[in-house]
């Protein structure tokens, strides 16, 4: 076991003391059904996940927390059970208004473009190690050093993730300000720094923009990196609960220079660059327009159209694991998404959608298809 998980367990109190300090107990579950024609493959996966964590306030300034996660990946496969999250919190460590976190837990960096939590995996990424952060007059800050868990369905392998985080809320009224510096890699041969800079913000009551971009270095083996990802958002609301956007995003590839493409670092999934989740973040242009809308004051719903094509012409499609396909002309292809979210009632939620993918002839010998989802969620 981790040393930093034990150490949370010893912190922990014990049953006779449990009664006596502040304490709460959650869960949720999600049952999810699939249809994928994609590829040549006709696949209907359905799967379930459950989750339960409880908090404890045992002695005054210590916050300790544990999450055990139960998910089955596929209808006829085995559960598979692990501590998903395990941490203890120090309050006012070292600086006032600060919090030292050590054990197992969660991380996020700007809008999940480049480190997010990727709840949509049965096992929501985690990382075990220590996070200090603060925050003072709208300006919160995180300094972490980890390695990635490894829990069921995730390659952790030695992958470590260290570095700052830092927001500035109201720099001028309506206009926040994020930054984030991440040394990702291994313990061997690949070190790489990912420093990003992300602004969100109201230019008039029905327009905001949302702007991130990021640089990277480092060494991966004997190449020299030198990639580099941004996104450009804007969104207009039409009438109030209906929002029209447009957005462009790319991140360099590498068929010149192998170390100026951009590497995926640890993103979201089935967020940003369409629901199927075809491409990865790295020698990629993705050009969309959108119309979301609400009604009830619980269900939103929303229309997105994306144009992907090659940022180098000369290497092909990475997928989200970081594969690279066979190069083509740099016409990706185009995929339309459609989804609908809201609630039944407090404690019961309903997640459904539909994407349709045609790949053009820059990815030969691979065709699109068609991914539809149905999710029901329920909290307790």
């Amino acid at each position: 076991m981790n040393p930093l998980l034990l150490l949370v367990f010893l912190l922990e109190p014990s049953p006779q003391e449990f009664s006596d300090v502040n304490a709460y107990l959650k869960g949720d579950s999600r049952w999810r059904m699939e249809w994928r024609d994609a590829a040549d493959n006709r696949t209907h996966p359905a799967s379930l996940r459950s989750r339960l964590s409880a908090q404890a306030v045992p002695l005054d300034g210590l916050r300790v927390a544990g999450e055990l996660t139960t998910a089955i990946p596929y209808a006829g496969l085995a559960a598979s059970g692990s501590m998903s999250q395990a941490w203890a919190d120090m309050e006012d460590f070292g600086l006032k208004n600060s919090n030292l976190r050590l054990g197992r837990f969660r991380l996020n960096a700007g809008k999940g473009r480049v480190l997010g939590e990727d709840d949509w995996s049965d096992y929501a990424r985690a990382f075990d190690g220590w996070a200090w952060s603060g925050a003072s007059s709208g300006r919160e800050w995180t300094f972490f050093s980890t390695s990635i868990a490894p829990l069921p369905g995730r390659l952790a392998g030695g992958q470590i993730l260290k570095g700052a985080l830092g927001s500035w809320m109201d720099v001028v009224s309506g206009h926040n300000l994020h930054g984030w510096a991440i040394q990702s890699g291994n313990n061997d041969d690949t070190r790489m720094m990912t420093a990003g800079i992300g602004l969100d913000s109201e230019v008039a009551s029905t327009l905001q923009l949302f702007i991130e971009s990021n640089s990277q270095t480092g060494e991966e083996g004997a190449v020299s990196l030198s990639g580099a990802a941004s996104a450009c958002r804007i969104e207009w609301e039409l009438t109030p609960g209906h929002k029209l956007h447009v957005e462009h995003a790319f991140a360099t590839g590498g068929a010149s220079d192998p170390g100026a493409r951009f590497r995926i670092v640890q993103p979201d999934s089935h967020r940003h660059h369409g629901l199927m989740d075809r491409f990865g973040g790295s020698n990629l242009k993705d050009t969309s327009i959108g119309w979301t809308g609400s009604f009830h004051d619980m269900w939103t719903w929303g229309l997105v159209h994306h144009r992907f094509r090659a940022h180098e012409s000369g290497q092909g499609a990475v997928s989200t694991e970081g594969v690279i396909s066979p190069p083509g002309n740099g016409t990706f292809g185009t995929e339309w998404d459609f989804y609908l979210r809201g609630s039944l009632r407090k404690d019961i939620t309903v997640d459904v959608g539909v994407s349709g993918l045609d790949l053009g002839s820059g990815i030969p010998n691979e065709r699109g298809g068609v991914w539809l989802f149905s999710q029901l969620s329920v909290s307790f």
